[in-house]
């Protein structure tokens, strides 16, 4: 079978919609480029000839395939692919997927092919398909699955000690009955706010249902946890100073974990804490009740 002239494979590599760079055998410097490459990095082919190939990628994801170059570069592998974050000349980011392969001229010189596939979109798709199975919708915590999960994984990471707060609203179904599902909502979403001025941002906060609340604390004494628990309550009290239309009460349990063998009974420990409060809480309204008879 005749083989094509080298014009036409020329003019393949040229008008491919795949971005295509060929690289000099260490896979530092760009020797040629179609097309579909200069638009992908928007950068015209006489400016990537001197562009060196760190300078495309994200600096974080630069580095982190190399082995597979080297084995590809002594030929223990045929090709390997990898994603990566390309910095676009205007400073923009994309995901690319990495085919990389090596050739070799006829004095056995060798060079390294990548193509490059956009993938931003199915990138920002798995973020957010990520996001909405983690997330709750209406206060932006995380939900009940992540809780589970977290929660599972106390046995088994050095995260030690632990804590755990779970948070009931008190008061919800009285205030959607009075107001509607829309005010409860409100009042929801307020004290994710309150919980999110509290706890930063390497605590676990979760919506764990409709009034309840939990937050998973890693390396977290209970003395530190006894902190925590009067500086939610604070925040609480100066939210409700504020004199909003629907002030915010809630019950709390909480519990500490010191050894992975106790961490299976700080939810169950933590929730009967919490109904313990709430039932206080509920005695002491039906005595003040009885008092104003």
């Amino acid at each position: 079978m005749a083989l094509l002239e080298p014009e036409v494979y020329h003019d393949i590599f040229t008008r491919s919609s795949l971005a295509i760079l060929i690289m000099d055998y260490d896979g530092d410097c760009i020797l040629d480029a179609n097309m579909a490459a200069e638009l992908l990095i928007g950068c015209p082919l006489e400016e990537l000839l001197v562009k060196p190939v760190s300078e495309i990628y994200f600096p974080d994801d630069y580095q982190f395939d190399l082995a597979s170059h080297d084995k590809v570069i002594a030929g223990n592998l045929p090709f390997y692919h990898s994603e990566r974050r390309l910095i676009r000349n205007d400073g923009t980011i994309l995901w690319v997927l990495i085919t990389s392969y090596t050739v070799r001229d006829s004095s056995e010189n060798k060079y390294v092919v990548s193509m490059l596939e956009d993938v931003s979109a199915r990138k920002a798709a798995e973020k957010y398909l990520d996001h909405v199975s983690t997330h709750d919708g209406l206060t932006g915590l995380y939900n009940r699955a992540h809780f589970d999960t977290e929660y599972q994984r106390l046995s088994f990471i050095d995260v030690l000690p632990a804590s755990l707060f779970v948070l009931d609203v008190d008061g919800l179904k009285k205030l959607n009955d009075a107001k509607g599902h829309k005010a409860g909502d409100e009042l929801i979403k307020s004290v994710a706010k309150i919980l999110k001025r509290v706890f930063t941002s390497d605590e676990i906060i979760c919506r764990i249902g409709g009034d309840e609340f939990a937050v998973i604390l890693h390396l977290t004494p209970a003395e530190r946890a006894a902190e925590l628990l009067l500086a939610l309550e604070h925040a609480r009290n100066e939210y409700n100073a504020g004199k909003p239309e629907y002030p915010i009460h809630f019950s709390i349990g909480s519990a500490t974990a010191r050894t992975r063998s106790e961490t299976k009974r700080l939810l169950p420990i933590a929730d009967g804490r919490m109904y313990e409060m709430k039932t206080m809480k509920k005695n002491q309204e039906k005595v003040a009740a009885a008092g104003n008879r």
